[in-house]
């Protein structure tokens, strides 16, 4: 008898949180790097891209784990149809028989590579993912976990490209904007958050955004978002006040969006928090403010979500 049978749902969890924490050890150098790099004589004589290719093994340790997530989704996705097809073992050797002994799932064989990728095409269902384009998505991330593995463990794969690769990935199997929920959870499930102060909380979630915004830029993310990230941005009314403590000029942390990004419109949401907020139009009367959009929600200040001046 086959015993505890894994389900779907262990797969996502896992593809997820590896995925996440591929994009988390190139946030560690990032934010580690920057530190230094504040230090104008020092980000005079060395450029971050610099940084990154002394970082090469950072880059392909994140892609070695983001390449294990993909695999963990898509076996994820083999288990909606069954769990006992991802077993790499002929049939009859599977301990089925009433006179068979007992074996964990786990401790059998399961099926990776091609294999596992041709036995995900076989069950897939949603008809966006049975694609060349995709096809080719996995296979690209495939060939080049297995160069940095076998082949040459240099120089493989930029870290923007990594980025990349991951949001493609989550986006293509939830929807656009979901990757930044799965990132705020792990950040949020943290036990020890709730020992700082919300600022503090909110201002490092936000360095994630940034760093990932200044890495593979707006135009590259406009993919993988609902908002148009070239369009103008606001601060958020909750957010401002979280991160004022934290950021040198405030104004840099606009995140918001109008929702829908129309002249009518009546909300925006925030990348930040993930949380729309109601507006209304008024005209700044800050000297220099062309701003007319204001907040309207009744929990937070009513202030123009551009230059933050309180009415």
């Amino acid at each position: 008898m086959i015993k505890n049978i894994i389900q779907g749902f262990d797969f996502e969890k896992a593809g997820i949180e590896c995925i996440c924490q591929s994009i988390n050890i190139l946030f560690q150098v990032y934010k580690d790097s920057n530190e230094f790099l504040k230090d104008e004589i020092i980000s005079s004589e060395v450029t971050m891209d610099e940084v990154w290719e002394h970082h090469y093994v950072s880059i392909n340790t994140s892609f070695i784990l983001l390449h294990q997530g993909l695999e963990a989704i898509l076996k994820w996705k083999v288990c909606e149809e069954s769990p006992l097809l991802l077993l790499d073992q002929i049939k009859s050797d599977w301990p089925t028989l009433p006179s068979s002994k007992e074996i964990e799932f786990n401790e059998m064989h399961q099926i990776g590579g091609i294999n596992l990728i041709n036995t995900f095409f076989a069950v897939n269902k949603n008809p966006l993912l049975n694609t060349n384009e995709f096809y080719k998505l996995i296979e690209d991330i495939r060939k080049i976990r297995n160069e940095i593995v076998h082949v040459k463990p240099k120089d493989n794969i930029l870290a923007s490209e990594s980025i990349v690769f991951a949001l493609k990935i989550l986006t293509a199997f939830y929807e656009k904007d979901k990757w930044i929920e799965f990132l705020r959870d792990r950040y949020i499930n943290n036990p020890l958050l709730g020992y700082s102060d919300p600022g503090a909380e909110s201002a490092m979630f936000f360095e994630r955004l940034i760093f990932i915004i200044s890495t593979i830029g707006k135009g590259n993310l406009n993919e993988f978002v609902t908002v148009n990230l070239k369009a103008r941005a606001y601060c958020c009314p909750k957010c401002s006040y979280d991160l004022s403590a934290y950021t040198e000029d405030i104004k840099t942390s606009k995140l918001s969006f109008l929702k829908p990004n129309t002249p009518e419109s009546d909300n925006i949401y925030c990348l930040i928090c993930g949380q729309e907020y109601r507006i209304k139009r008024i005209k700044c009367e800050l000297d220099g403010c062309k701003g007319n959009v204001f907040n309207a929600d009744e929990l937070y200040n009513d202030c123009c979500l551009t230059c933050l001046r309180i009415e």
